[in-house]
């Protein structure tokens, strides 16, 4: 089959895509394709296909700069298999689900396979044939006089990182490894409708599979989940005292990922004692067992319904983080909150909790404008003052971090130093702690770390 019969070919099974049709909507496809309907003209347009072959060189490029590609498959077929593994379509979703060993009537493996199948031939259209095909074509429009000069030389995506030896680990989950491995050496993807099942019932699907933590945001009235890929690396062993509280959360969050039931958590208590901290340190810990991160904005609290329908069913498990949660007199968000905490008509499903901090015992603020005229219209004014002073009982678990005293501030300052290997004695380091404490924010673990901080750069500059 010729190059020209060969893309129409493959053009035409693209439309046939059912169930993996996302991937059209992908730019590095987009060009892919664009390529395609270049080479299938009568007439090939040389321009148009030197670009789009650059666009796929440089989207390549763009994805793969920071990442382990394995050393048997090339970066477009590892781009195709990438993108079935993280693909969020009907037939992935619901392999993680509830719905397909009892409740699906309708069976598309029919339909999967078939994909499968046009997939594989978008798959084996790979880095060396683009560069032949390029080749060839510029050659002939060389031979027949349509170019001035030689322009066969182009960049080689096949070779994009074969001087890759030591690649940056992107932190990334590596298990989809085996997954990668069995694609590659197999020449019937049809018959891997099963397999493919199992991934994602185990890893999921979708950004959740790609990404570890999330913020809910809004634009033009619709809510939407942003990735963030770059998250804090904060680790429990980063953090010094307070170990009573951490194990609490942390054995709450155990039960959670064990699908046992675990309640919603409050970490309460004075600034900069590590309370945020505490909440990142957990994504750190447990991401690789199925935990998602989504820091949601009290102001977008009444989002929970839109929230959970993208949540439920998902195999992973998702702590909502409010930080940094309390709500003034006028404020009625406190409302969507309750609804959360005690269940509303959205229930909250089984893999969400919510965990959230605050520097208030008490949520809402209380003024003695609770008791004044705006209050006289309502039934019972003394339920609405109860109602917004009791927010935090809600909460199944309360968690106090509070401030710390001087030895177990100088207690944190010690094991600090001790970690950075910092070169100085233990009574100039308590003194000028001590006074550091005094001229910024008092004692807690934020201030010592922030001590800690500027110490260390002051030595280095003295050591140099």
């Amino acid at each position: 089959m010729d190059i020209n019969k060969k893309c129409k070919f493959i053009l035409i099974k693209i439309h046939q895509l059912c169930i993996y049709k996302n991937i059209q909507k992908d730019e590095t496809f987009k060009s892919f394709y664009g390529f395609l309907q270049t080479l299938s003209k009568p007439v090939i347009d040389l321009q148009k296909l030197c670009n789009t072959y650059s666009d796929i060189y440089t989207s390549l490029v763009e994805r793969y700069r920071f990442c382990n590609v394995p050393p048997y498959c090339d970066p477009w077929q590892h781009y195709i298999i990438e993108f079935i593994l993280k693909d969020d379509n009907i037939f992935s979703r619901e392999s993680q689900g509830r719905f397909m060993a009892n409740n699906n009537t309708i069976n598309y493996y029919q339909g999967v396979a078939n994909d499968l199948k046009i997939l594989k031939l978008i798959y084996d259209f790979n880095c060396t044939e683009m560069e032949n095909t390029m080749k060839e074509v510029l050659a002939r429009a060389n031979k027949a006089k349509l170019l001035d000069s030689s322009v066969t030389d182009i960049p080689l995506m096949s070779e994009l990182f074969a001087q890759n030896k030591n690649p940056v680990e992107d932190g990334k989950p590596s298990h989809n490894g085996n997954m990668i491995k069995a694609m590659v050496h197999s020449n019937s993807w049809h018959e891997m409708v099963a397999a493919l099942a199992e991934y994602y019932s185990r890893w999921g699907s979708g950004i959740f599979s790609k990404y570890n933590a999330f913020r809910w945001t809004r634009s033009n009235n619709k809510g939407n989940l942003l990735p963030i890929a770059e998250y804090d690396p904060i680790t429990f062993d980063q953090l010094v005292g307070y170990e009573l509280q951490r194990n609490i959360i942390i054995e709450n969050t155990k039960q959670f990922l064990k699908g046992y039931p675990a309640n919603n958590i409050l970490l309460y208590g004075d600034r900069g004692t590590g309370k945020s901290s505490t909440v990142k340190a957990l994504l750190n810990m447990f991401w690789s067992e199925g935990l998602r991160l989504i820091e949601v904005p009290k102001q977008y609290l009444g989002d929970f319904a839109q929230l959970v329908k993208m949540l439920r069913y998902r195999i992973h498990k998702f702590i909502l983080f409010v930080d940094d949660l309390s709500f003034e007199d006028q404020e009625t968000e406190y409302r969507d909150l309750k609804a959360i905490l005690e269940g509303g008509i959205e229930a909250r499903p089984q893999n969400v909790l919510l965990y959230a901090t605050s520097n208030r015992r008490h949520l809402v603020k209380e003024y003695f404008s609770d008791n004044s005229d705006r209050f006289r219209d309502e039934v019972n004014e003394g339920d609405t003052i109860q109602e917004k002073l009791s927010l935090a009982d809600r909460f199944g678990i309360k968690v106090t971090f509070t401030t710390p005293n001087q030895t177990e501030y100088l207690n944190i300052i010690d094991n600090l130093a001790k970690r950075r290997k910092l070169s100085i004695d233990r009574k100039t380091l308590h003194t000028k702690a001590l006074q550091w404490a005094m001229q910024h924010n008092g004692r807690s673990p934020r201030t010592a770390k922030q001590f800690i901080d500027q110490l260390e750069g002051q030595l280095l500059m003295k050591a140099k």
